[in-house]
């Protein structure tokens, strides 16, 4: 089922069983991971930097509210088009979105963040999944006594970050596989190797191509073709090649996997 719906969850917010249900919105070449709903201001931490409470403390302002949302399909073998936003549709990812914006908005707290997830009984199985949160700013005398934050090596790299969880709204993912009926368990994207070549223990299992119009980073794109390599249990993408091209920057890799798995066959431990 070819996932090409940019739009089509454009702006709306419904509730379902007393949970905020985001969709995400989008214009003409852009996609955002989240809506944001108040008044931005200087920005005063990174993402990182974020922190979860259930209510808004005292000396504290409401900036608004920031929702985002995902469809995971299952069931699919072959992909195209498809968002890796929905192909790796979990609430740690739409947190992290959520963490990243609010930072950028000026916030530094995640307020009663709430999550949930909705069916639809369609030939594929479908669910939405859904996180909201206030966003929360201290107040000008809070702000005022707050010292300085040191400008340390660590929170340099911590600000500036490699890989934006939000890429994967605008990364669109295609995923060719070349063999059929070998089920393998699925590993997490961060946990898949990038080799040069195939290694003689290893087969093929498809190839991958990851691709964003505008505004993504490289590592965004290569962790997208880790991680869906890793979604039909390949241990390791190879060969992984990137190009920036008149429609914007494309990635290419083979998937792979041991021949023997041993996941599922002792021998091969």
């Amino acid at each position: 089922m070819l996932q090409r719906e940019m739009c089509r969850r454009t702006g709306s917010v419904a509730a379902a069983g007393g949970v905020l249900l985001a969709a995400v919105s989008c214009a003409a070449g852009h996609r955002d991971a989240v809506h944001f709903d108040g008044r931005a201001q200087a920005s005063l931490v990174s993402p990182g930097e974020v922190r979860d409470v259930e209510a808004l403390p005292s000396g504290y302002d409401s900036l608004g509210t920031v929702t985002a949302g995902c469809r995971a399909t299952e069931g699919q073998t072959r992909l195209e088009g498809a968002w890796l936003s929905d192909v790796d549709c979990n609430a740690a990812r739409l947190v992290g979105a959520l963490r990243e914006r609010i930072a950028s908005v000026g916030g530094d707290l995640l307020v009663g963040l709430r999550c949930g997830s909705q069916v639809h009984k369609d030939a594929l199985r479908q669910v939405d999944v859904s996180c909201a949160a206030e966003v929360g700013r201290p107040g000008r005398l809070l702000i005022e006594r707050r010292p300085l934050a040191p400008v340390t090596r660590e929170r340099v790299a911590a600000g500036v970050q490699t890989i934006r969880v939000s890429d994967a709204w605008r990364i669109q993912v295609d995923f060719t596989p070349s063999q059929v009926g070998r089920n393998r368990n699925p590993l997490r994207g961060d946990l898949v190797r990038e080799l040069d070549y195939l290694p003689p223990s290893h087969v093929s299992m498809g190839d991958v191509v990851t691709r964003c119009e505008e505004g993504c980073r490289e590592a965004s794109l290569r962790l997208g073709l880790r991680t869906v390599a890793g979604r039909v249990g390949a241990t390791d993408v190879v060969d992984v090649r990137c190009v920036q091209r008149v429609l914007g920057l494309v990635c290419t890799a083979t998937a792979a996997g041991y021949q023997v798995d041993p996941e599922t066959n002792p021998h091969a431990r």
